[in-house]
């Protein structure tokens, strides 16, 4: 769909369940989840839903992160495995295999993977640091709380992402270096915000936004500063936006 919600366009088709969408670098091509009663797979497909590929093997079930900066290799977690492919399927390269890893996301630099992580000491999901080559863990937030979602800023100077506490929760920013922790949607309309997606500019955000009590989930957008917010959708169905960049 467009930035105001309008021109939404169907590029799946049938009974299978697709999630988490994110656009290659260039926006010509989509990285998704895919899940049937077999387990779930990444695939790659053309902006306008040509082109379908899966790229991980059957024995790995994956939920995808993001692609490298230059759209040569996807971050995912498979199994219980944070992990990098090729887009073409080949070069799998496991970075940490032990805790529990969700969500990761390559640095604009290339330099970082950052994703929410639950040690082997446990006991929540904060967020951390690891080079693309599986070195350097680094703790990124010491909350106590769920952090999870994160996604770069285009100039990789912070990351946004989402505090879950319960009932509400909410989408912060904060510095590479964990410093200056920003909560953006105190004030929004809803109680419920989390899965924050920059533009690619970096001036505004989107965002699943819904109200405790109230069933369903809705695409809102923010101005990056946490002004301005406004409601895309209204399906009660509508989740996990993510912006193409368009060159």
């Amino acid at each position: 769909m467009e930035a105001d919600g309008s021109a939404q366009t169907e590029l799946t088709f049938g009974t299978v369940g697709d999630r988490d969408p994110v656009w290659s670098p260039d926006g010509s091509r989509i990285v998704f989840d895919r899940t049937t009663d077999r387990g779930s797979a990444l695939f790659v497909m053309n902006a306008d839903g040509s082109g379908l590929k899966r790229i991980t093997p059957s024995s790995v079930s994956a939920h995808p992160g993001s692609w490298s900066p230059q759209g040569q290799r996807v971050v995912f977690v498979g199994g219980s495995c944070l992990a990098t492919i090729k887009v073409d399927g080949t070069s799998l390269r496991r970075l940490l295999c032990d805790g529990f890893s969700t969500s990761p996301k390559w640095s604009p630099a290339g330099n970082l993977i950052v994703f929410s992580y639950v040690p082997p000491s446990g006991p929540f999901n904060m967020l951390w640091t690891i080079r693309p080559d599986g070195s350097h863990l680094t703790q990124l937030t010491f909350s106590g709380i769920p952090d999870g979602s994160p996604d770069w800023a285009p100039d990789a100077s912070h990351v946004a992402f989402e505090r879950a506490g319960y009932p509400t929760s909410d989408v912060y920013t904060i510095d590479a270096d964990g410093s200056n922790l920003v909560d953006l949607t105190a004030d929004a309309p809803t109680d419920r915000n989390g899965e924050p997606a920059y533009s690619p500019d970096g001036t505004r955000m989107a965002y699943d936004c819904s109200q405790s009590g109230i069933f369903g989930v809705d695409v809102c957008v923010m101005d990056a500063d946490g002004s301005n917010f406004t409601q895309l959708t209204t399906d009660a169905k509508s989740y996990a936006a993510n912006w193409q960049p368009v060159p």
